[in-house]
């Protein structure tokens, strides 16, 4: 499709903090747009307004003012609908059903016939490695099975624009993997997909770019590469030889010897290219070049904090 899966325009967004209070705007000119099978990560600390985000995107709340399109349409409408998969941060599952009578349930939803949504249901348990508990009913289920079935049901009509809020939550190390898996398999399948979550590490693993959002505002969307780049503390580069001459060229760097190499390190804004020419020109070999780089958590920690009354009426409407 030409249009973008996902554009959202200069969105605001209030509450009433209680029943004697005015209202408090969690979402301040909220603007971003998602390109075609890439992977949005949305960060934020607690009560920046992510939720709120997220669930005016698929249409659960309505902005104050601006526009949210889903490939050009309006959430609300049937055809978007079609084209969207949603898995909330608290889902709500049905206990006495299965896990497989659930996804039918969903499938069933989706217009699929019996048949058909057996089949899809079953395909989707092996998805997310499931098929052990398709007969179990949900209330026997952990946190992390009920993430993998709320992703399998968030994808279940093959939608073209995922949005999954705090996704791989509750999960271990073996089943969060499992899921990045499915979601990385869907941009391979060229679908679009928007998340939050609080595992940094893996949105760095993932994400194409980021948003990061404090105080209901959009302080900035970058690419992960970029940002990453950005947060550059100082590269080291390991050469092996008689870098005598190099030494001599470049007196003002920190050369130190381990383990059998010469070490150099360079600032952040130090010319690594120039440096490797010059020692492959005075006979150097190059063994190694490590940038050390703030991750993406200390990226995050670095902006500024919220409002705690904003906090505070996001948190009590994201729970409603």
């Amino acid at each position: 499709m030409s249009v973008l899966p996902l554009k959202v325009e200069n969105v605001y967004k209030s509450f009433h903090a209680g029943l004697f209070s005015g209202r408090v705007e969690i979402l301040h000119g909220i603007t971003f747009s998602l390109n075609p099978g890439e992977i949005f990560g949305l960060l934020g600390r607690n009560g920046a307004g992510k939720t709120t985000t997220l669930k005016t995107i698929v249409g659960l709340l309505t902005p104050d003012s601006g526009t949210v399109s889903i490939f050009g349409m309006s959430p609300s409408s049937v055809q978007a609908r079609r084209l969207l998969g949603f898995l909330p941060e608290h889902p709500y599952f049905y206990g006495y059903l299965t896990g497989r009578e659930f996804l039918e349930m969903a499938a069933a939803l989706h217009g699929m016939g019996s048949r058909e949504a057996s089949r899809r249901a079953d395909e989707l348990l092996e998805t997310v490695n499931m098929t052990h508990a398709a007969d179990k009913p949900l209330r026997k289920y952990s946190k992390g099975m009920l993430q993998r079935i709320g992703l399998a049901q968030a994808i279940v009509g093959a939608p073209q624009l995922i949005v999954l809020d705090e996704p791989l939550s509750g999960l271990d190390p073996v089943g969060r993997r499992e899921l990045k898996e499915v979601v990385l398999s869907l941009k391979k399948q060229g679908r679009t997909v928007l998340f939050s979550s609080h595992i940094l590490p893996d949105v760095e693993e993932m994400c194409d770019r980021v948003g990061i959002v404090e105080q209901g505002t959009l302080t900035l969307v970058e690419s992960v590469d970029t940002l990453l780049e950005r947060g550059t503390q100082r590269t080291e580069v390991e050469l092996i030889g008689d870098c005598s001459k190099l030494i001599n060229h470049f007196n003002k760097l920190s050369f130190v010897k381990r383990a059998g190499a010469t070490v150099v390190t360079l600032p952040r804004d130090g010319d690594v290219q120039g440096l490797i020419a010059a020692a492959i020109k005075h006979g150097c070999h190059i063994s190694g070049v490590k940038p050390y780089r703030k991750t993406l958590e200390e990226l995050l920690l670095e902006a500024p904090s919220g409002v705690s009354e904003q906090e505070d009426a996001s948190r009590k409407e994201d729970t409603q």
